[in-house]
């Protein structure tokens, strides 16, 4: 049987690295989660997953709610990122104003050609206070299931009735970060249409955490879908 190894780093995996129920490997020195070699679509294990530590479980009157916070330590990067953007961006404005800074001579003023540069200062700024701030909740009851992504607004916020939910499982997204692949969270509704339920998440296992607490919930069987990894 060949080697397996972590598709990162290379290092080979050992026995404890391997979790053959459910097609998963973990690299013990990068802490790369991997999906084992499938021949065909098999559905998830029934055995139950551990619930991932960023994430939080309660029922509400009768409503699932799952719950993960944004904050961690990779949201301190835009943190400092936009902080050191933004001073410098204020300080180029302010000398402008006060005439501190002369305008280009011969051409529009100065500060048309600072516009895109703000507005990038501006997207950095929101980007690193939602990461604070924010939280992803998902609710799941027999009418509906919710995913709320808060306070400040932020793309995939969905609420989809429960009748238009076939069938729950994790795909590979073509998005990849720092070259690591991603995983979509995704449903089949009545005519087996894909959509996207929460997209382009780095950990597989949460992944599949969630699929698996979201379909027990709502009494869905779990089936093998060709596109699941």
């Amino acid at each position: 049987m060949p080697e397996l190894s972590c598709e990162v780093c290379q290092s080979p995996f050992t026995p404890d690295d391997l979790q053959p129920s459910l097609g998963l490997a973990t690299c013990r020195r990068c802490q790369r989660v991997q999906v084992l070699g499938r021949s065909t679509p098999v559905a998830a294990s029934s055995a139950p997953l551990s619930r991932p530590m960023a994430w939080t479980e309660s029922v509400e009157g009768g409503t699932l709610v799952l719950r993960r916070k944004w904050r961690s330590r990779g949201t301190m990067f835009p943190v400092i990122f936009a902080g050191f953007w933004n001073v410098f961006m204020v300080s180029i404005w302010v000398g402008l104003v006060t005439g501190a800074v002369a305008q280009t001579e011969g051409g529009p003023p100065s500060f048309f050609l600072l516009i895109p540069h703000t507005l990038v200062g501006l997207g950095t700024a929101y980007w690193a206070i939602s990461g604070l701030l924010n939280s992803t909740t998902v609710r799941v009851d027999a009418a509906a299931i919710s995913v709320q992504h808060a306070p400040l607004p932020w793309l995939g916020s969905q609420t989809i009735p429960r009748d238009q939910v076939r069938q729950l499982f994790v795909s590979r997204s073509s998005v990849k970060v720092n070259r690591q692949s991603t995983y979509n969270l995704c449903y089949l509704d009545g005519a087996r249409v894909i959509h996207t339920l929460i997209g382009r998440r780095p950990r597989l296992d949460e992944q599949r955490w969630l699929e698996q607490r979201i379909e027990s919930h709502l009494g869905i069987r779990d089936e093998a879908v060709a596109e699941a990894v």
